[in-house]
């Protein structure tokens, strides 16, 4: 009687356990409670960006960069090595290299010819802001390159494109599909909130019209921190992007720009701050942290 009274047990235990809720992830979860056309157009965009099961992690790309900054223009080329989360290193000309391979102010450098200078002290806090800026460009580059391995905490159709936006592409903004996705997966340099350890972003995504070339792939990307109580912060950047054109197995914009805030903060400017035109691009380099060293 005993056995059969433990057998019992074990099959109720069992059954219990095999019955128990099936662990669901953030992105299930918010695509649960997301509307029917809502997952319908985040389906598009995944299957616009193409790519595998494999996230990109890290990239290597060489590019022409314009940046404006008041009357003066800037223009000259860069080569752009970033490994995800924290490491990358840039070279704007054979005399001069910056990156990091982490987050603390010993982990910053500098080399200029053949001289490494550790960018740990105040006097170097612009050339350290230069590589939080550059850092902060190639994690938005990577997540809008890979939509399908975003963290989503919440995702939603506009009913109305961003008001804001107008300025920066004219009439265009009306004839995209806006989708607003928040994640902790994008960057926004200059940010009190983005010094956080989970800080969220409001992404809104400004999808190409389904009867043109390239479908569904990002055409616009405004970029804001998310406040207490899941507001919306002042500080933001739009990006345009162009240019698309498969890589690696990936379909990725190949022309950027950014545009910042105006004077008002209610609108972006219509001149763009920086763009960027690619020449070459790596999506799958072999890249290690011991790379980001200023020796490596």
């Amino acid at each position: 009687m005993m056995v059969c009274s433990l057998l019992l047990n074990g099959w109720l235990l069992a059954a219990l356990l095999g019955f128990q809720e099936p662990q669901v992830s953030p992105n299930e979860k918010a695509l649960a409670q997301a509307t029917p056309m809502t997952r319908a157009t985040w389906r598009e965009l995944c299957q616009a960006s193409l790519g595998d099961a494999r996230p990109v992690t890290a990239f290597r790309l060489d590019a022409q960069t314009k940046i404006r900054e008041g009357s003066r223009r800037n223009e000259g080329r860069i080569s752009y090595h970033y490994l995800a989360p924290d490491c990358l290193r840039f070279r704007f000309s054979k005399d001069r290299e910056l990156g990091r391979f982490g987050l603390r102010s010993k982990e910053y450098w500098m080399r200029e010819n053949d001289e490494v200078i550790w960018l740990k002290t105040r006097d170097y806090q612009s050339d350290r802001e230069s590589i939080e800026e550059m850092a902060a460009l190639a994690k938005n580059y990577l997540a809008l390159s890979d939509p399908k391995h975003l963290r989503i905490d919440r995702i939603a159709l506009l009913t109305e494109p961003p008001e804001e936006a107008s300025p920066a592409i004219g009439r265009r903004y009306r004839k995209l599909t806006w989708l607003s996705v928040t994640s902790p997966d994008f960057a926004l340099f200059g940010s009190n909130d983005a010094r956080e350890p989970r800080t969220t972003y409001r992404v809104d995504l400004g999808l190409r019209p389904r009867d043109e070339e390239h479908a569904w792939a990002p055409e616009v990307a405004i970029i804001r921190t998310v406040s207490g109580g899941g507001r919306r912060s002042k500080q933001a950047i739009l990006l345009r992007l162009y240019a698309y054109r498969e890589q690696d197995g990936f379909h990725i914009p190949f022309e950027l720009a950014v545009h910042s805030l105006d004077g008002t903060g209610t609108a972006f400017e219509q001149e763009p701050a920086q763009e960027v035109w690619i020449t070459e691009a790596d999506l799958r380099p072999d890249l290690k942290v011991e790379d980001f060293r200023p020796e490596g």
